[in-house]
């Protein structure tokens, strides 16, 4: 019982890590990281995701240092459990994100969770930095509640647009072509 409740702190600390890492890394240094210059590129292009290879390294890094840094205290059996439910929510983070930017949303959570996010892409990038949950947002007062999503029509994500390339109806209350 407790390895459960020590996963799942390492699952609910990757929702922190996600923020942060997106707020503090993927957009203050402005490009002078290669993590912020493939974060800027996703932003610029939309359909750009960072090659599989610098997610692994990335993903190496940060189990590396969340198993360390819980082990220390913890015991090595728990920095690992710790470091499992991080990596496991990073892999549900991954498929969400890439998810949100190419299909449409199966169901109220997903289609809130994409409103969320591209109002952080198409609107404000200084707001709703988190992707699989809007709670650090909240906390740290980052959070802008999304009505309708302005999005550029060459930034139009395809599962928004019909074949004539006007806006879905299923969308039009939640999106609007600029």
């Amino acid at each position: 019982m407790l390895q459960v409740a020590i996963f799942l702190g390492g699952v609910f600390f990757w929702t922190f890590l996600e923020y942060t890492i997106h707020r503090f890394l993927g957009h203050k240094p402005k490009g002078r990281m290669e993590f912020t210059k493939e974060h800027l590129r996703h932003h610029r292009e939309g359909h750009y995701f960072a090659p599989f290879y610098k997610k692994v390294i990335g993903a190496f890094i940060i189990l590396g240092l969340t198993t360390l840094l819980f082990a220390l205290p913890f015991g090595i059996l728990n920095g690992f459990v710790f470091s499992f439910g991080v990596i496991s929510m990073y892999l549900v983070y991954e498929v969400v994100h890439k998810r949100a930017h190419t299909h449409a949303p199966p169901h109220g959570y997903a289609a809130y969770l994409r409103k969320h996010h591209f109002y952080h892409h198409f609107r404000n990038p200084e707001m709703n930095h988190g992707v699989t949950s809007p709670v650090w947002d909240m906390v740290f007062r980052t959070y802008a509640k999304v009505d309708t999503v302005p999005v550029p029509k060459r930034m139009a994500l395809k599962w928004l647009l019909d074949e004539e390339g006007a806006l879905k109806n299923d969308f039009v209350g939640d999106y609007q072509l600029i």
